[in-house]
């Protein structure tokens, strides 16, 4: 056949059907398409190609042949136990650093963490990644550095804090720790009461220092009695936070965690909750610190009308009004109250 002068040849036949042999007709499973690998092909010819082929080809026998099945049009393969024994999670050379403030270069804080963590006479490099505006992940292969690394914990880099942890991918709190909007001290005082590391009377007591609630007496003053199972701050978290949930706050620290980050907020909403957590975790602490240090203290009102005009003196230092994503920032945080 010619068309426009170019010729088009049929399709040439596979060689099982020139020789006359029918072929196989296919199942279910052949339609799926199992995943690929790279790098596992003979040198010089490093294509991609199936993870089924590596293993029935390979000496590890039948056992490891993986079993496609196809459901509800969803592809599913049972992984081998074999092939997650003693294995390790690809994080586990990897740190996380949370800058207090706006974060350097990365050229400057690549060069610094090589040169005060780095190890002479050790040829592996510290890489740096921005997983945020002022978040970096740190990849140290060398156990002994990630180490001492950890243990000193808070670094300074072009004299900006940094704050350094292990990273996991299932660390979702730190959406309520680290964004934009924050304020670095408070931000802090919160990271440490999520990791529950503040100096409470149930830690303390740990050293021989029995401490008491100074809001309410209650023997036993934990994280999770102060933030709000205490009637004291459960009062003054209600003030605070205004019907910002769409719903009755709860006392209890892990709801609330939660429902911060399950939620179902608009953008400036979610804004506005984790700045009311940060901000009443930050002067609840120094309040209780105040009354137990110096004898002071302050009303339920009088605390809640400071940590409202902390909030509000935040709101009106993002320039809300010509920032188009935080426009009506102000607006609702007074609906929030009326």
């Amino acid at each position: 056949m010619r068309d426009n002068g170019d010729s088009v040849s049929p399709p040439a036949l596979s060689e099982a059907t020139a020789k006359g042999i029918e072929p196989d007709p296919p199942d279910d499973r052949s339609r799926v398409s199992p995943p690929l690998a790279v790098g596992t092909g003979p040198v010089g010819n490093r294509g991609r190609v199936s993870y089924s082929s590596v293993l029935v080809e390979s000496s590890a026998g039948p056992a490891l042949n993986p079993n496609f099945v196809l459901k509800d049009g969803v592809a599913a393969v049972d992984i081998p136990a074999e092939l997650l024994e003693d294995s390790e999670p690809l994080w586990k050379c990897c740190l996380v650093g949370y800058f207090m403030n706006e974060a350097p270069h990365i050229g400057t804080i690549h060069a610094t963490v090589n040169r005060i963590w780095g190890q002479p006479g050790r040829k592996s490099r510290i890489d740096v990644q921005f997983i945020g505006k002022t978040t970096v992940l740190f990849r140290i292969e060398d156990a002994g550095t990630r180490s001492r690394v950890l243990s000193r914990k808070f670094w300074h880099i072009s004299e900006v804090p940094l704050m350094v942890g292990v990273w996991t991918p299932e660390v979702r709190w730190s959406k309520l720790i680290w964004f934009p909007q924050r304020v670095p001290r408070y931000a802090f005082i919160t990271w440490l009461a999520i990791r529950d590391r503040l100096a409470t009377g149930h830690r303390t007591r740990q050293w021989g220092h029995v401490q008491w609630c100074v809001y309410c007496g209650e023997p036993d003053e934990t994280r999770d009695h102060l933030f709000f199972a205490c009637p004291y701050t459960f009062t003054l978290w209600l003030q605070v936070v205004g019907n910002l949930f769409g719903s009755d706050p709860d006392p209890d620290w892990e709801i609330t965690l939660q429902s911060m980050l399950l939620g179902s907020y608009d953008r400036l909403t979610s804004i506005l909750l984790r700045l009311a957590l940060q901000t009443s975790v930050y002067f609840i602490w120094r309040e209780r610190n105040d009354r137990r240090h110096n004898g002071t203290g302050k009303t339920v009102d009088q605390l809640a009308r400071l940590i409202d005009k902390s909030i509000r003196n935040r709101i009106t230092a993002t320039n809300y009004r010509s920032n188009q994503k935080l426009y009506g920032l102000m607006q609702i945080w007074f609906s929030a109250h009326l």
